[in-house]
C-alpha cells in the first residue's frame, strides 16, 4: 500500500496494487484495473468501507490453495475483505457491494491465450461469491475493453470512476502478474499426516 496526500480532494489516499486489499474509514482509497476486479464493500450505518484488487479467480493448484495468503485470487481477497470488517464489528448482513473492471485488454501471447479470458473469469467469479455470501451489489461498471481509476470515499460508499485508454504499461503490468502466479511450484509444499498415529 501507497499513501499520498491529494490536495484535489484534502485528504490522504490509499493506493491498493494488485494483490492488496485495504479498509479505512476516512482516507480515501484508490486503485487502478484492467482484467483485475476490485470489489467494494461498505457499511453505511458504520461509515467503513474497502476495496480490494484481485487477479484470478482462485488459485492454480491445490497446493497454491493451501498456502495462498496474498489478496491476489478472488477467493482469498474476498475472504480478507469480510473478515476485516467482521473484525471491526460490522456483520456482513450489513454489507453492500460495488464492482469494478474485468475489462478484456490483455494481448494474447503465445501459450497463454487463456488469460485474455481472465476478466471474464474474474467478473462470474465475484458474482456467483457474493450471491453465495447474500452480499447485494448495488452497482458495477465491469467488462468492456479499456481500464479503469476507481477512488473509493469510504465514510460513504461513494465510488469515483474514470474509464481510461488501455496502455502498455497497465498490459505489461498485468501480464507479469499473471504470468508469475500461474507458474505452480512443484513438490515439497505438502507434508501430509494421520491423526491417528
Amino acid at each position: 500500500m501507497i499513501k499520498t496526500y491529494n490536495s484535489k480532494f484534502g485528504k490522504d489516499v490509499i493506493t491498493v496494487h494488485p494483490g492488496e486489499y485495504w479498509i479505512d474509514d476516512h482516507n480515501i482509497i484508490y486503485t487502478l484495473l484492467g482484467t483485475c476486479v476490485a470489489v467494494v464493500l461498505y457499511s453505511e450505518s458504520h461509515r467503513v468501507g474497502g476495496m480490494n484488487h484481485y487477479l484470478l479467480p482462485g488459485p492454480m493448484s491445490s497446493v497454491n490453495a493451501m498456502k495462498q495468503e496474498s489478496a491476489r485470487y478472488g477467493i482469498n481477497a474476498m475472504e480478507l475483505l469480510i473478515n476485516g470488517f467482521l473484525k471491526r464489528g460490522i456483520e456482513k448482513k450489513e454489507l453492500k457491494a460495488k464492482i469494478f473492471g474485468g475489462g478484456k485488454i490483455l494481448k494474447v501471447i503465445p501459450g497463454k491465450e487463456k488469460l485474455q479470458h481472465v476478466g471474464e473469469k474474474n467478473i462470474e467469479f465475484v458474482r456467483f461469491f457474493l450471491a453465495e455470501e447474500k452480499i447485494p451489489i448495488v452497482a458495477s461498471d465491469v467488462g468492456g475493453t479499456g481500464g479503469r481509476k476507481i477512488f473509493l470515499f469510504p465514510e460513504t460508499g461513494k465510488v469515483l470512476l474514470s474509464r481510461i485508454k488501455v496502455r502498455a504499461s497497465l498490459i505489461n503490468m498485468e501480464t507479469k502478474f499473471k504470468e508469475e502466479i500461474s507458474v505452480e511450484k512443484q513438490g515439497g509444499d505438502i507434508i501430509l499426516f494421520n491423526n491417528d498415529e
